[in-house]
C-alpha cells in the first residue's frame, strides 16, 4: 500500500518514509512541516515601482532583461553569475513587472542570514511594496507584493508563486535534499529563476537541453555601480 502513496506536499513515495496512523498513510519525511499558510486574501499595493539610485552596467542590463522578455515568454531560467556580478539586482525589473501585474513573486534563499541581510535591500529598491520576511521563529505575516523566504517555508505556499527566484541553488542545505526541492516544486504555478555561481553539471545540462528553458551567464567580477560597488 505504501508504494502506492505520494506525499502531497513533498513528493516522497519511499515507503522507508511512510507511516500508517489509524489505517491511513502519512510522509514521515516532511511531518514536521506543519504551519500556518496564506490566506490569499492580500490586496497588492498601487504603486509597485522600482526605484535604485545607481546603475546597472551593460551586461547586467543585457541580463535584466532577458530575464523580463524570457519570463514574459513562459520560460523557466538559470543565470550563472559570479560572486560579486549583483545577481539580486538582475531580477528586480522582472520583479518589478510581475507585481504591477498583481501577480505573486517570491525571493528565496537556504540560509536565514542571507535572507535577513536581503529584507533592507530589497525595501530600499522597492519603497512603496509590502516586502515580508519569513524564516523560522518568524512566520506570523505570509502576504505581501514580494515575499523573501528560506526554502525551508516554501511548503506553506503550495501552488502559489507566478515566479519564484531561488539564489544558492548550490548551497547546503537545499542543494541535494528532495523534500526541500520538492517544496519549492509545489509551490510554483508560473515559472521560476534559479540563481548560482557554481551550478552543477547536471542542472546546467538541463537547460541546455529543455526549449522551454533558457540559461543565462553573467561572467563578470568585481563590479561597480553608480556610487555603489557590490
Amino acid at each position: 500500500m505504501g508504494n502506492f502513496f505520494i506525499c502531497d506536499k513533498c513528493g516522497n513515495s519511499d515507503p522507508l518514509y511512510i507511516g500508517f496512523l489509524n489505517g491511513k498513510p502519512y510522509c514521515r519525511r516532511c511531518i514536521d512541516f506543519i504551519g500556518k499558510e496564506p490566506d490569499d486574501f492580500y490586496i497588492p499595493s498601487k504603486e509597485n515601482n522600482l526605484k535604485i539610485d545607481y546603475k546597472l552596467t551593460e551586461e547586467q542590463e543585457r541580463i535584466s532583461n532577458e530575464l523580463l522578455n524570457n519570463y514574459k515568454n513562459g520560460f523557466n531560467q538559470l543565470v550563472k553569475a559570479v560572486c560579486g556580478a549583483g545577481k539580486t539586482e538582475l531580477v528586480f525589473k522582472v520583479i518589478e513587472y510581475v507585481m504591477k501585474n498583481n501577480l505573486k513573486v517570491a525571493f528565496s534563499v537556504p540560509r536565514r542570514d542571507v535572507i535577513i541581510d536581503l529584507e533592507s535591500r530589497f525595501k530600499e529598491a522597492f519603497p512603496n511594496s509590502k516586502i515580508v520576511t519569513i524564516y523560522g521563529g518568524h512566520t506570523e505575516d505570509l502576504e505581501g507584493d514580494l515575499i523573501l523566504l528560506t526554502t525551508h517555508q516554501l511548503y506553506r505556499f503550495k501552488n502559489y508563486f507566478d515566479l519564484l527566484i531561488i539564489d544558492e541553488i548550490d548551497a547546503f542545505p537545499y542543494n541535494g535534499d528532495p523534500v526541500l526541492y520538492n517544496f519549492a516544486k509545489n509551490s510554483i504555478r508560473g515559472n521560476f529563476i534559479y540563481l548560482s555561481a557554481t551550478p552543477d553539471k547536471k542542472i546546467v545540462n538541463e537547460f541546455k537541453n529543455n526549449k522551454n528553458c533558457k540559461l543565462l551567464n553573467l561572467d563578470v567580477r568585481c563590479i561597480q555601480f553608480q556610487n555603489r560597488k557590490l
